[in-house]
């Protein structure tokens, strides 16, 4: 929790110009570190690379020639719960939290007298990742998923990070996400002082900057009448509302696999959450958008996106 709580801190505070751990309240505190996604990766990373985490930094590098190539070699050839060998994308993220790290403290533990960061790209070679995908979903399809977005029986109550699918609004997460093309911690993060359903926009905060890997930008997209919609809807069906309350209070997992549970049902193969976005962006270019419009609804900041 503190390594995680420090993540918010880096990134929140250049941002809005507060720190967070002070003027944030705790409730927030904790919608924070439950959905921000670099939070979320640092913890599931320590929980599960205990070897290595579990490593002084004097031992790994003193051992800086065999510890990296070793560990690289053998993430490549593990499996993940799905028995399905590690992707690259997935041991590139991690590579860029261990770098990180051993960059941290050559910067401020002076004394430790680290000579080379051993999870550096000009001394590890790093693996490609080629993960390109031409998925589509028909206007058909669309419609069966959403239709198959209910709960059934023993599904979706109960467990780390459950949630009733029956209250409709997870299933307005995944309709919004191809109404507007957002990410699903971008989604998640909204509070109700973002959305502005009079003039059809929303106010985008530390959306992820592909030119800046480190960095986060904000951002201001439009919205549709169909997600103003929905969006209205949602507010007319909450008691009280606080501008800064979070307008969705379950987990990104909780979406992931109500998701992916609609798409069983509804026999909808190889399709995943993240592919919405893909397909919003698709259909923007058929209805005629130009590259320049896409890329600002979008957030890229690089035209190959």
């Amino acid at each position: 929790d503190e390594r995680a709580r420090n993540i918010l801190i880096k990134k929140y505070r250049p941002a809005a110009g507060i720190d967070p751990l002070s003027e944030w309240p705790e409730e927030a505190m904790e919608i924070h570190l439950r959905y921000d996604s670099d939070a979320c990766r640092v913890r599931k990373f320590l929980r599960e690379e205990t070897d290595l985490t579990g490593m002084s930094l004097e031992l790994l590098c003193a051992k800086a020639s065999t510890v990296a190539d070793r560990w690289l070699s053998q993430r490549l050839n593990d499996e993940n719960e799905d028995g399905e060998p590690v992707s690259p994308g997935t041991v590139r993220r991690e590579l860029i939290i261990l770098k990180a790290t051993v960059d941290h403290a050559m910067r401020t533990r002076r004394d430790l007298d680290i000579p080379i960061n051993p999870f550096a790209r000009d001394r590890l070679k790093w693996p490609s990742v080629n993960d390109m995908r031409d998925r589509r979903l028909t206007h058909s399809e669309w419609d069966k998923l959403l239709s198959h977005m209910e709960e059934t029986p023993g599904e979706g109550k109960g467990g780390k990070g459950a949630v009733r699918e029956s209250s409709t609004w997870i299933r307005d997460a995944v309709e919004l996400l191809l109404e507007t093309g957002m990410r699903r911690s971008s989604l998640l993060r909204l509070r109700w002082n973002d959305v502005d359903t009079a003039n059809r926009t929303i106010f985008l905060k530390d959306v992820k900057n592909s030119r800046k890997p480190n960095s986060q930008k904000n951002i201001k997209i439009g919205m549709t009448s169909r997600a103003a919609d929905i969006f209205e809807r949602m507010r007319s069906e909450m008691k009280t509302i606080r501008l800064d309350d979070p307008i969705f209070t379950f987990r990104g997992d909780s979406v992931t696999n109500a998701f992916c549970r609609a798409c069983a049902r509804a026999e909808i193969e190889d399709f995943r959450l993240h592919d919405i976005r893909h397909e919003t962006a698709s259909r923007l270019v058929e209805a005629g958008w130009q590259q320049a419009q896409l890329m600002a609804q979008l957030g890229w900041s690089d035209p190959k996106s």
